[in-house]
């Protein structure tokens, strides 16, 4: 055998890892929405008299 050994993952640090990968998801999703994330306020533009479109004279029945 050589001397270099192989690096191996213990099961203590996969352990100590597991909460820095998900803080690290958290931090990446909270970043990717305000950066990529749609209004939720701003309603899509359909052409006029298009059946999307809502109606100006609801009556409610």
């Amino acid at each position: 055998m050589d001397n270099k050994e192989r690096k191996r993952i213990s099961r203590r640090s996969f352990l100590l890892g597991i909460p820095v990968g998900v803080a690290g998801v958290v931090a990446f999703n909270a970043v990717g929405s305000r950066l990529f994330g749609r209004n939720s306020t701003q309603y899509p533009k359909f052409p006029e008299g298009s059946i999307f479109t809502p109606a100006n004279d609801r009556t409610d029945a």
